[in-house]
């Protein structure tokens, strides 16, 4: 098992006018509700890897880093603070592999999530059902992969950034698999989001590596793409 350290941890929900806030720091703020939790497959060292789901239901804590084939995520009820259960994604390499916090997308309704493992050369997309305490992997690829959520959480968007470009598929998640792209992309992706609109908006890093690009494509292929914003003057790209 993972060498685990168990760690408090206070969450803080804040409540205002507007909404919810991130910090109480501003005058005007009411903390209105708080939870202590107590962490599992936490490690003693960074990276550590949380999430909260967007209705507020679970807090997902896990460890960036996987060694010796093993990796932990933890699930939490914030209503109680209770703990729902860990769940341990199959790791084939013998070296290290890396969950990939900015990989954690979770469905609208908040009940199922997906992330990213990078298992030695290969980038590994799970599905975490949060209700049902299910652990899936959806699709393994050569390229590193990222993936957003339709508006009705029915479908995933999957990005896959290649040497010689990216591709984008859309398929429910049990799907993925045999999906085939919808777009085929000369230049790497930088984001991916998809809006009630039916359409998916994705920035793109130009082949030579000297533009960047915000696009926008109908979901269902009605339009073609089109360009909406374009920039090739920052030394960062």
């Amino acid at each position: 098992m993972l060498k685990v350290a168990v760690v408090g941890v206070l969450v803080i929900l804040l409540f205002c006018s507007t909404g919810i806030a991130p910090s109480a720091a501003s005058t005007g703020w009411t903390i209105v509700s708080q939870r202590e939790i107590l962490l599992e497959a936490v490690p003693d060292e960074p990276p550590y890897v949380f999430s909260l789901s967007p209705d507020g239901t679970w807090f997902l804590s896990a460890s960036g880093v996987c060694r010796d084939q093993e990796c932990s995520l933890c699930l939490y009820r914030l209503e109680d603070a209770s703990k729902a259960g860990c769940y341990e994604p199959e790791i084939e390499s013998k070296g290290l592999a890396f969950l990939d916090s900015k990989s954690i997308a979770w469905s609208p309704d908040g009940k199922r999530l997906v992330f990213v493992v990078l298992d030695g050369f290969k980038y590994k997309l799970w599905l975490l059902d949060a209700t049902e305490g299910q652990l899936s992997l959806l699709l393994t690829s050569d390229g590193s992969l990222g993936a957003v959520w339709s508006p009705d959480g029915k479908e995933l968007a999957v990005g896959t950034n290649f040497p010689d470009g990216s591709t984008i598929a859309v398929a429910p998640p049990e799907a993925l698999a045999e999906a085939q792209p919808i777009a085929q992309l000369e230049g790497w992706l930088r984001g991916l989001e998809w809006a009630s609109t039916n359409e998916l908006f994705y920035g793109l890093l130009t082949s030579d590596e000297k533009t960047f690009q915000i696009w926008k494509a109908a979901v269902d292929g009605s339009s073609p793409p089109e360009l909406i914003w374009s920039f090739s003057d920052s030394p960062d790209l």
